[in-house]
């Protein structure tokens, strides 16, 4: 919970504009609120938007740069969708088998972009260079 850190009152003259309050909580993070003299309120905050840990990171992609087969290894992970995109964005291979290589002999030399996705709805994408 939040711990109460400091509260004033900035005025113009002798009539107050507003009140604020900075509150400090869990994590370091931080909330303003601002309440003007009409009773508006106003909060900004700075709490950190963490993502846990992502088992797909652990997936391995050799040889990078390829010449043909990309080969895969998932880290123990069952991969239920593999998609190969091209710079433009065009998606140039799809698949939901759990491949353990890609064969990307027929695809011209250039920078592509492989998505891979979890049973658990995990997604990473990682860069590939074909040569």
């Amino acid at each position: 919970m939040f711990e109460f850190f400091r509260i004033s009152t900035l005025s113009t003259g002798n009539t107050p504009t507003f009140d604020y309050v900075i509150d400090s909580g869990a994590n370091n993070t931080q909330m303003l609120t601002i309440t003007n003299i009409e009773g508006d309120v106003a909060i900004y905050g700075n709490a950190a938007l963490g993502l846990g840990e992502n088992p797909l990171n652990a997936v391995v992609l050799y040889p990078n740069p390829v010449q043909d087969f990309l080969h895969i290894e998932n880290g123990g992970n069952s991969l239920t969708s593999i998609s190969l995109y091209a710079i433009s964005g065009r998606v140039v291979f799809k698949t939901s088998s759990n491949l353990q290589q890609i064969d990307l002999s027929r695809f011209p030399a250039g920078l592509y972009f492989i998505t891979l996705e979890d049973d658990r709805g995990g997604k990473v994408t990682k860069k590939v260079v074909k040569n």
